[in-house]
């Protein structure tokens, strides 16, 4: 009875989802609003509002050790500590 697991959550912390809709409600993936906007050759007169959920806390707890260990960069730390390219937790 596997069943899909919502991994975001109506809350006023955390990490907010890196989307943003116009009126329309197409969605813009990025890192900021600017982004969005850059990489979607969106004008100034396009409102965009992000996504107001923020996602669940195993997100975040699982970049914890990513965060101490240097990632992005390719760290000796972060090649001892997680040596694969794909990591699954549950």
């Amino acid at each position: 009875d596997l069943q899909d697991w919502c991994i975001s959550r109506q809350l006023w912390w955390g990490h907010r989802i890196p989307a943003w809709y116009d009126a329309d409600g197409n969605v813009y993936v990025a890192r900021s609003e600017e982004e969005a906007r850059e990489k979607h050759g969106l004008g100034a007169d396009v409102a965009l509002t992000q996504d107001e959920d923020v996602l669940d806390t195993w997100f975040s707890s699982g970049l914890w050790t990513f965060g101490t260990l240097g990632w992005p960069e390719k760290t000796p730390e972060l090649e001892t500590f997680h040596p694969s390219s794909v990591l699954v937790t549950g």
